[in-house]
């Protein structure tokens, strides 16, 4: 199951701070990647299934093959799944008409390479303070091992996190129930919120974030997470 589920309230009792001028930014979290392998992706897994389930009474039963965590004194806030489009096809791609990167060449007219194409779902975040700032690391990481284009379906609540953070989304089509091949009863509410195919080149993204000086100071301080996890997306791909 490929979507976005995010909660609306902000940190409360934040644990070690990012702070500017005594301003708090985010409460810092330990980052990490989950492969199948990993022996603690199963509450990863678990932690998405409750959220989407809370959210939108949507059962969970698939995750993308690779999952990135947030955790703040061990206890994970945010999570979100990856899929590298050069492996296999994207869950996406049944709302779509035809492939990713022909219908992606077509909107920004000009030519997609699909390996440099990674799709997420399975977003999700206790509070949308992490939601924010996930959104911010993943672009980060996601230049950092190479991809150029990030995919997704996203909600209204999805589309204005990308409008604050200024990154323009390209959008491919709507995300219609009645085009999926699997049990749509499984969604719950999920499709109410109107929920879009959309496109973000991960480049132009990272030029408007690095002249936002919120998101300057966090890349700073998660400069050796973004690292060692761009380092492993690129083994895992």
């Amino acid at each position: 199951m490929n979507a976005l589920a995010l909660q609306q309230e902000f940190p409360s009792k934040p644990a070690r701070q990012l702070k500017t001028r005594g301003h708090l930014l985010f409460p810092q979290q330990q980052l990490r990647l989950h492969s199948h392998t990993d022996h603690v992706r199963k509450n990863v897994e678990s932690y998405i299934a409750s959220r989407f389930d809370e959210y939108y009474g949507a059962k969970v039963q698939s995750f993308l093959p690779q999952l990135i965590s947030a955790q703040i004194d061990n206890e994970t806030s945010a999570a979100v799944g990856l899929n590298m489009a050069a492996s296999s096809s994207l869950f996406l791609e049944q709302y779509l008409d035809v492939s990713l990167e022909q219908t992606l060449a077509a909107v920004v007219k000009q030519p997609i390479d699909r390996d440099s194409v990674v799709e997420i779902g399975n977003l999700t975040a206790t509070r949308a303070g992490n939601s924010y700032l996930l959104f911010i690391l993943l672009n980060t990481i996601l230049d950092a091992a190479g991809y150029r284009w990030v995919t997704f379906t996203a909600t209204r609540q999805v589309r204005r996190i990308l409008g604050k953070l200024s990154c323009r989304a390209y959008k491919l089509c709507e995300a219609e129930l009645s085009k999926l091949a699997s049990d749509t009863s499984r969604w719950g509410s999920y499709y109410e919120t109107q929920p879009e195919v959309l496109a973000v080149n991960i480049q132009d993204s990272m030029a408007i974030l690095n002249c936002q000086r919120f998101s300057a100071i966090i890349l700073q301080n998660y400069r050796e997470t973004i690292t060692i996890l761009a380092a492993q997306l690129r083994r895992a791909a």
